[in-house]
């Protein structure tokens, strides 16, 4: 099993994503992303969990648990929230299309 812990942000200055990818020894996979975008913060939080699953696919990870500190993804995914935008949903269906490349343990906040 290997983790994924996601986080994202927005302010006036810029956006930025960061991930770590952990694996069961304790090896860290570590990624900041600035954003070349304006950006909310729950468009932030999006591509960090986005960049996130990209990466533990290209790393050929098949099981994952994967921890997001938003609780707006969380619910989203787990159909608590409803994605009530155009973006979000956008969003929400590259999340569910990337997580069906692994064998996913919940995803947590």
């Amino acid at each position: 099993m290997r983790y994924l812990f996601t986080d994202g942000a927005s302010s006036g200055e810029g956006s930025g994503a960061g991930l770590r990818v952990i694996d069961p020894e304790g090896h860290e996979f570590t990624c900041a992303i600035k954003l070349d975008f304006k950006s909310t913060n729950n468009e932030a939080e999006y591509e960090a969990f986005l960049a996130g699953l990209r990466i533990a696919k290209k790393l050929g990870v098949r099981h994952l648990e994967a921890r997001v500190d938003s609780m707006l993804i969380s619910g989203q995914i787990t159909r608590v929230y409803e994605a009530k935008n155009e973006t979000r949903a956008s969003y929400l269906s590259q999340a569910k299309e990337l997580m069906q490349q692994f064998n996913l343990a919940k995803s947590s906040t």
